[in-house]
């Protein structure tokens, strides 16, 4: 079986740090991460009671925006999880990992596994997500203006929710976790459901986070998929270089679409295993290098 590592598996040299400065880079620093999910809750709660305290349709509008900004938000944080970056007790992490996962309707175990693939063999017929969306219409692009606006308007609206959503049943990787994990998460959406049902919550649970989930979620997580890894001549040539994207973002760009340094994405699949806290000082060291 392939070993659940997310270290490249290419014959590409590929650009070095000095092993000194790599271990502070590697460094983990739970507060840090700890600080940012924090404030992601805030302003998720934040916005719902706004939108509940005005109950007025642009409100509700603004919430849903605001909520999937920061769920996008917390996916990035259980995507350092995913790389043991939060904890460096690996039971911590997986802890946390798992809660962080589930509230965004997948496992970090699955996710791991596709992850990873994803990892050792960027774009390549064993990429599990290259393979996944070469022949999605989603990401036929380039395309003219009028189909790219039709594909981003499909995203907020929540059709590419149910597309996704079937890419994601039939990906056998998301699927492969223990059973034992299968029923812990079961039981966690049966307690959602059931406090739901008795406090009179279903509302709130359908409004702030089904509604968000499905449509301004959806919408960022395709956009920065295209971003990363999709579109134009973006293929596989041996050289992990031409097979990712990094993105300078601005301050606005950073809150609305590229939250916890997620744009540094070159950086992150050169050496994923500097949290994304430390990606812009390994930025900058990279750069320095011909």
């Amino acid at each position: 079986m392939t070993p659940e590592t997310d270290e490249f598996a290419g014959s590409v040299r590929l650009p070095r740090v000095p092993a000194d400065k790599l271990r502070t880079l590697t460094e983990i620093r739970p507060w840090r991460w700890l600080c940012d999910m924090a404030l992601d809750w805030t302003v998720i709660l934040l916005a719902a009671w706004m939108a509940e305290r005005l109950r007025h349709p642009l409100a509700y509008l603004l919430a849903v925006i605001l909520i999937g900004v920061r769920f996008h938000a917390l996916a990035v944080l259980m995507h350092d999880a995913t790389h043991y970056r939060l904890f460096k007790n690996r039971r911590w992490n997986e802890i946390v990992g798992e809660l962080l996962a589930w509230s965004l309707l997948i496992t970090l175990r699955g996710y791991r596994k596709n992850h990873f693939a994803h990892h050792r063999d960027l774009n390549t017929d064993r990429d599990p997500d290259w393979v996944r969306k070469r022949d999605d219409p989603y990401y036929a692009l380039p395309q003219d203006r009028k189909g790219v606006t039709i594909l981003l308007l499909k995203g907020l609206c929540g059709l590419r929710f149910f597309t996704e959503a079937r890419n994601v049943a039939r990906a056998k990787q998301l699927r492969q976790v223990p059973r034992s994990l299968k029923i812990t998460r079961a039981v966690f959406y049966a307690a959602i459901l059931a406090a739901a049902a008795y406090w009179h919550l279903w509302p709130l649970l359908l409004k702030y986070w089904i509604v968000p989930s499905m449509t301004s979620f959806a919408f960022l997580l395709y956009v920065r998929s295209l971003a990363e890894h999709h579109g134009g001549t973006m293929v596989y040539d041996g050289d992990m270089l031409t097979g990712s994207r990094h993105l300078d973002a601005t301050w606005w760009e950073k809150f609305l679409l590229a939250p916890h340094n997620v744009h540094y994405h070159v950086d992150h699949h050169l050496y994923p295993a500097v949290p994304y806290y430390n990606l812009p000082r390994l930025h900058a060291l990279l750069l320095a290098q011909p």
